[in-house]
């Protein structure tokens, strides 16, 4: 590849563009079905009245199989337009999609999209495509690495007749984790994380032979698969056929046997040929991505190379080739800076809309919320950076108008010019900082939320038992106990008895809530369940009640799991069975109870001596985000400040890793 052909690859090409437009208009169904291919949903397809490559009586199989790599390469050319304009344009934060429950029922962790993904930034638009009564809600956190289009803006919305806030990832992307949130309105919402996967690339002289496999068995794949279908749903009614008698039975059973054989001869063979139109289209993928990385890199490095070139060579330029490049280079600066607020400004919104979210959760679950955002510790820090951006900008313009008398000058106000683009490139850096703390603020909440919650409830069940020790207590004190009784004992039990709740009494309010390194509601809310099929028959006090509902008012929760998971938690520890029929002397039990008695003084001694672990653990469980962020906004005040004419932490610093590709954007050596 010549440096002229790496151009032009590293760019949309103008095929490029008509093959995404021909997507976003009427081609999805057609690239979506050849690139997940799959015979039996091809065939559905096409009975719906999509107009398919491959299927066409008119024309001969080689034309047909001709027709469908040529509708390949037009969905290569959508993943190569999606490549490219990956390197160009910010990787989206945060995307969602409509749809059923029944698709949600295919994903888990490793599974993948086999076809390009359409979703939205709009919230409305993505509900407006779930299935009525069985909606569902991906709130889809999409890698930095997989590539995308911006439908609105690639196309522009003058040319389009919707506006749906589109974005489109590429195929094959792979589902990182699948989070269940909650039930509400009539959708099931989902947090799902993507991550772009390893596609297989053509092994030498493979794709040649993909091709005319694709050519020559595309058609009869389909009518392979037109008979599949067709013995499928023979074998199905003969499942359903019962027989009128011995003759019957046994004429439907060798029918059965013979479809059913037909059926395994045939599925192998459309099972392959589906093998390899995936090989194919994966290798053309990555045949696409591979040319235009080569491009890419191409490019770079040829631009390196003439911007070292031009560096020497304006040495000894004139004053007014400087002028033009500080003029450049201050145009840059702009760019960036000047959109520097208003980003800033979203991710605070971004973080205070987290913020709500996690305190009306905790409000309806009667928590506390602790994790507050100090607007105090933004809203200054966001006027200071425009603040220090103007003052930037107003030395910037000194700069210009005097620095300029000679070319002494003019060089020593160029180079001040690319410390300038220095800052810039440290500010972008925070902006991308931002995004990630927004998103650790998120889980450090839900994390908090849950712990919050589990205390809740271990605190209802400790207070409900003390409640029930109290009772038994009162009930021991209000016994009355004869001159008889006394004599056989039974006052001695009592004291024992009661010495002993006091025991109980104490190791209860000296023990803590027990530290977990994840919480999970349902579980939590099994502690509960077991508690009360243990000590309350199974009922619930009006407490425990307000507790469930508010859980059920924020997650969602199933009953089953939750009972399921009390019957194991109580078969780990059984309770004690009594037999009330024999007859136990009081000897005997004031023996049990003086021996339970030592039981719960170690036991005691044990719940003292470990009382301020949970403070401990409360103290270096710290949550991270929030000091993140506002260090950051602090950062980035110090970053921009100027004083005696120069940055607080040296404008000419870039931080670790972002140094050589950042400071090329900015024309910084």
């Amino acid at each position: 590849m010549d440096l002229e052909e790496a151009k032009l690859k590293s760019k949309i090409t103008p095929v490029e563009r008509a093959s995404v437009e021909k997507y976003i208009n009427s081609g999805h169904a057609v690239m979506n079905s050849l690139i997940g291919f799959n015979v039996r949903d091809y065939l559905k397809s096409f009975n719906q009245g999509w107009l398919l490559p491959g299927i066409n009586p008119d024309k001969t199989k080689e034309e047909a199989g001709e027709e469908v790599l040529a509708a390949l390469e037009n969905a290569a050319d959508v993943y190569s337009a999606m490549v490219k304009n990956m390197y160009d344009e910010p990787a989206p934060y945060k995307l969602m999609r409509g749809t059923s429950n029944d698709e949600v029922r295919n994903l888990h962790a490793g599974s993948k999209y086999n076809k390009i993904l359409s979703t939205t930034t709009n919230e409305t638009t993505a509900k407006s495509f779930g299935r009525y009564g069985n909606a569902a809600f991906l709130r889809i956190l999409p890698g930095t690495d997989i590539p995308f289009i911006n439908v609105d803006e690639f196309v522009g919305r003058e040319n389009l007749d919707r506006y749906e806030s589109e974005y489109i990832l590429a195929p094959f992307t792979q589902i990182k984790s699948l989070n269940f949130r909650s039930d509400w309105d009539g959708y099931k919402y989902y947090d799902v994380e993507l991550e772009k996967p390893e596609m297989q690339e053509f092994k030498e002289g493979e794709k040649q032979k993909l091709q005319e496999q694709i050519r020559e068995n595309f058609v009869n794949i389909i009518e392979k698969g037109k008979e599949l279908e067709a013995l499928e749903d023979k074998y199905q009614w003969l499942l359903s056929r019962r027989g009128e008698d011995a003759e019957d039975r046994a004429y439907l059973s060798k029918e059965k046997e013979e479809v059913w054989k037909k059926i395994s001869e045939i599925s192998p063979e459309v099972t392959a040929f589906e093998e390899i139109m995936n090989k194919y289209v994966q290798g053309l993928f990555v045949e696409r991505e591979k040319e235009f990385k080569l491009a890419y890199d191409m490019n770079r490095e040829e631009e390196a190379r003439i911007w070292r070139e031009e560096a020497k060579r304006r040495q000894a330029e004139r004053i007014q080739e400087k002028s033009k490049e500080f003029g450049s280079l201050k145009n840059r600066f702009n760019m960036v800076m000047d959109k520097v607020p208003d980003t800033y400004t979203s991710q605070y919104y971004a973080l205070k809309d987290e913020e709500m979210k996690y305190y009306n959760m905790a409000k309806l679950l009667g928590i506390p919320f602790n994790m507050r955002v100090e607007n105090n510790k933004i809203e200054p820090n966001i006027s200071q950076i425009s603040q220090n951006i103007e003052v930037m900008k107003h030395k910037i313009e000194i700069l210009q108008q005097s620095s300029f008398d000679d070319e002494k000058s003019a060089i020593s106000a160029t180079d001040k010019m690319q410390e300038f683009g220095g800052i810039a490139t440290n500010v972008r850096v925070n902006q991308n900082l931002l995004m990630d703390t927004v998103r650790d603020y998120s889980e450090e909440a839900m994390f908090e939320t849950k712990k919050e919650l589990d205390k809740k409830i271990q605190d209802t069940i400790k207070s409900t038992k003390l409640r029930l020790l109290d009772r038994k207590k009162q009930e021991l004190q209000n016994r009355k106990i004869s001159w008889f009784a006394r004599i056989r004992g039974l006052g001695k039990l009592r004291d024992i008895e009661l010495a002993n709740i006091a025991l109980e009494e104490q190791i209860l309010r000296n023990s803590s809530v027990k530290v977990k390194g994840e919480y999970s509601v349902q579980d939590s809310l099994a502690d509960m369940r077991a508690f009360s099929i243990r000590e309350l028959g199974g009922q619930y006090t009006e407490e425990m009640e307000n507790i469930i509902n508010g859980v059920k008012s924020v997650f969602g929760v199933h009953e089953d799991v939750i009972e399921d998971r009390a019957r194991r938690k109580l078969n780990a520890v059984p309770m004690v069975i009594v037999d009330r029929r024999k007859r136990v002397r009081t000897s005997e039990k004031i023996a049990n109870a003086e021996k339970r008695n030592e039981g719960l003084r170690v036991e005691f001694a044990d719940a003292y001596n470990s009382y301020d672990f949970n403070e401990s653990y409360r103290q270096s469980g710290k949550n991270q985000s929030l000091e993140r962020f506002y260090n950051l906004m602090e950062d980035t005040v110090n970053i921009t400040r100027l004083e005696n004419g120069e940055n607080e932490r040296g404008i000419s610093q870039t931080r670790d890793g972002k140094e050589q590709k950042d400071n090329n954007d900015y024309g910084v050596k």
